[in-house]
């Protein structure tokens, strides 16, 4: 179970928290809190870590998944 420094910036989404990365960090931890998350999460740099509070707890889910259409008729991949 991972404990949440006190000092952490706080974010309303996982992709929020994402975008608030600074460009200059050479990696980033991403604590997530209990609780079931639908979200489309786009990460687009190396040594992101997203780590629960609880491996049981934390739930990121989404309906789009490889082989659908993005929003401009491209399929993903």
């Amino acid at each position: 179970m991972a404990a949440i420094p006190r000092h952490v910036e706080r974010y309303e989404s996982i992709q929020a928290a994402l975008e608030g990365r600074e460009a200059s960090d050479s990696s980033y931890r991403i604590f997530i809190v209990a609780g079931n998350y639908s979200e489309r999460l786009l990460i687009e740099t190396a040594n992101i870590h997203l780590e629960g509070i609880h491996p049981d707890s934390v739930i990121i889910s989404s309906d789009m998944a490889a082989g659908h259409l993005d929003q401009y008729g491209q399929r993903l991949g």
